[in-house]
């Protein structure tokens, strides 16, 4: 997924990490969980999104250092998750909004 202003990309790999990749130059920057989806909040560069077959979202925070992202806030689910993205907007107190996909179909 690029970021809005197309300055970097994340990704997640088959061995399940993040890597977060400024267009130029080449260094990746790999936040530790086991991810298989990732996505950028898409009305600036300050988050990142996760989720993975370990049942876990996790919401990165790499407004304060895109070089070593922080754990802003995780949520486990009782199936991996198989989609993730952040909705348009925050809720009126600046929280993030994200929908889930589970591996049981459920939204």
């Amino acid at each position: 997924d690029f970021s809005p202003s197309d300055k970097y990309l994340v990704s997640s790999s088959r061995d399940r990490s993040i890597g977060i990749y400024k267009i130029n130059p080449e260094d990746p920057k790999h936040p530790t969980s086991k991810n298989r989806l990732v996505r950028f909040y898409q009305h600036d560069e300050t988050a990142i999104i996760s989720g993975s077959r370990d049942k876990n979202i996790i919401i990165w925070d790499i407004a304060t250092d895109d070089t070593k992202p922080t754990k802003i806030c995780s949520e486990g689910f009782e199936k991996p998750v198989t989609a993730v993205q952040f909705a348009h907007n925050k809720t009126p107190e600046g929280k993030y909004v994200f929908v889930a996909g589970l591996e049981n179909g459920v939204v």
